[in-house]
């Protein structure tokens, strides 16, 4: 059973911390270009649902959270979007092999436990021409920062869901198989140096 910290406090939490700019714009950038049959990585409480594309034909929405998916209800309702839900985590995904056209995360890599398994799972239901679109914060080029990232990591994983300060997505992505279409790291404005570093970018599975 979800801790009351989970279930109400924390959904309403990453809604406020990541509802709005600049993140919004960022999630209307990454998806500016998704199409077909879309897996989403956490579909969280929907945020990413508004930004989706006339192009995108159905969402299926990965969620290993109850409370999350509760209050993503209304979004999808307002999307206007064919949306299936699923309770699960992306360790073990409930699809056949090369199921979608493209596979989505955004803020949701960094709390995933057993990330290669993840990822591993994502290039098994991509298609062959598949693209896996991701935002991403993680480590940060700067020793100093990146030395605090490390001190720091398990107590923000403790109070944050499971979120991890310094894990380096270009590294970790390109050790499961996947090459960058593009990627573009950079530290987001106004935003404090532990958490500021975001990896942005289109992946495809390494032939």
């Amino acid at each position: 059973m979800e801790s009351f910290y989970k279930k109400w406090f924390f959904p309403h939490l990453m809604d406020l911390a990541l509802g709005g700019e600049p993140f919004s714009g960022l999630r209307g950038e990454l998806l500016s270009r998704a199409r077909g049959e879309v897996l989403e990585i956490g579909l969280g409480t929907g945020l990413n649902l508004a930004h989706y594309p006339k192009t995108v034909k159905q969402v299926h929405g990965v969620e290993p959270s109850e409370a999350m998916l509760g209050r993503a209800q209304k979004r999808i309702e307002a999307s206007g979007l064919s949306v299936t839900s699923y309770l699960g985590g992306a360790e073990e995904l409930p699809f056949e092999d090369q199921r979608f056209d493209q596979v989505v995360s955004s803020w949701t890599l960094c709390s995933i436990a057993d990330l290669p398994a993840a990822l591993r799972e994502i290039k098994r239901v991509l298609k062959p021409t598949g693209i896996f679109f991701f935002v991403e914060h993680g480590a940060h080029p700067n020793w100093r920062v990146r030395k605090w990232q490390d001190r720091l990591n398990p107590l923000h994983q403790h109070i944050s869901g499971g979120c991890n300060l310094n894990r380096d997505f270009a590294t970790l992505l390109r050790a499961q198989g996947f090459c960058f279409e593009n990627l573009s790291c950079f530290e987001l404005p106004g935003e404090p140096k532990l958490f500021n570093y975001h990896y942005f970018g289109t992946a495809r599975i390494l032939e």
